[in-house]
């Protein structure tokens, strides 16, 4: 209010203007019932807030695969809903992210069976935070293992084909012989109209994306994709997105 200098300024503060309009921000926040204001506004929050969620970990993917270094905030491993940039100072709850790390670890010592229903699981559970801190260190992880692709492989974008092709930011990254290929959403809003998730073909349709031919391993969900999910040169994204709606496809071991 002081900072419009409207009303109000920090030279000359009308404190009973400020008192009123607080008063009022009260009054639309209150909980319990009779609030028609809150009846109306929370369902829309909700709403909301997980389309920002599937955005946010999109580029979370994105930042990780991109040329160039990575940008991360200390004590920013989970979601932070902070109104203005992190700043490296605040406590950082170190035990949690530790606790969550070492059940990750755990869950992929299966191997892909095991990691595909524990990426399920974080997904149903995307709320809590965890599967960004899980995005974050399968990432993290598969950096240092191919160092020279991530800091010298080139960059080829991909297109994608078909009804939700405008949806998706997809490209190869390359350095002599390594590969992989990067598939994020956007616009997630598009996708999750009537509450449903961004899976599958009730969100994706036919499309498809062109990419190298061979088989693929999602690090992400552990599932390898190939010759049965394509149509000719292109990758049906309904069975790529099947569990997680983000793609970190590298070459089987």
């Amino acid at each position: 209010m002081r900072e419009a200098k409207a009303r109000s300024s920090w030279l000359n503060p009308n404190t009973e203007y400020e008192e009123a309009t607080l008063a009022f921000i009260d009054a639309l926040l209150q909980p319990g019932p009779g609030n028609p204001f809150l009846d109306e506004f929370l369902p829309f929050q909700r709403k909301i807030a997980r389309i920002g969620l599937m955005n946010s970990l999109s580029q979370v993917v994105l930042k990780l695969t991109v040329p160039g270094v990575p940008d991360l905030y200390q004590g920013c491993e989970l979601q932070d809903l902070s109104l203005v940039d992190p700043d490296n100072r605040r406590p950082v709850d170190y035990a949690l992210r530790a606790r969550w790390l070492a059940e990750m670890q755990r869950a992929a010592e299966p191997g892909p069976s095991g990691l595909r229903s524990y990426a399920a699981t974080l997904f149903a559970a995307a709320d809590d935070g965890r599967l960004k801190l899980y995005a974050t260190w399968r990432l993290l992880k598969e950096r240092a293992r191919r160092e020279a692709l991530f800091r010298e492989g080139d960059y080829t974008p991909l297109r994608a084909r078909g009804p939700r092709a405008n949806n998706v930011c997809a490209f190869l990254r390359r350095q002599g012989g390594d590969r992989v290929v990067v598939v994020a959403p956007r616009w997630f809003a598009r996708l999750m109209w009537a509450g449903r998730a961004p899976l599958g073909a009730a969100a994706w349709e036919d499309t498809a994306l062109e990419m190298p031919p061979g088989d693929w391993t999602n690090l992400l969900t552990g599932e390898t994709v190939g010759a049965g999910a394509r149509d000719g040169d292109a990758l049906a994204l309904a069975e790529l997105f099947s569990t997680l709606p983000w793609a970190v496809l590298i070459p089987p071991t």
